[in-house]
């Protein structure tokens, strides 16, 4: 079981970038032969995130990988994530990969998607 996503050294979740939430429903529609629908929401909101991540320390990402490594990639779905002083509970990563990369001395650029389960 991981531990909630790390804050890196500046408090932060994440930096400079595109990072993001979005909101998603789930909907199920029930068509009638005479035109008319039913429609009625099958599960509450979840939320996605586009982490990104710009010019961090290698401190910082060795927290994110061991966090990311703790989850086992995109299996562990028992985690959370404060974000804008929001917990949002039961998050896993949307996918395996880890896309980290050093671009300058001891500076890390890279990018996690991230999705709310239940």
């Amino acid at each position: 079981m991981a531990a909630d996503f790390p804050t890196i050294k500046s408090g932060a979740v994440a930096t400079y970038g595109q990072t993001s939430r979005t909101t998603e429903f789930s909907t199920t529609v029930l068509s009638c032969v005479d035109g008319s629908d039913f429609r009625w929401l099958t599960r509450d909101w979840l939320a996605r995130f586009t982490l990104d991540f710009r010019k961090i320390r290698g401190y910082d990402v060795s927290k994110i990988k061991a966090h990311f490594d703790s989850a086992k990639g995109d299996f562990d779905n028992t985690w959370g994530l404060t974000y804008d002083g929001t917990r949002y509970a039961n998050c896993c990563y949307a996918n395996g990969l880890w896309t980290f990369e050093e671009v300058e001395d001891d500076h890390w650029n890279g990018r996690l998607e991230v999705v709310q389960t239940t």
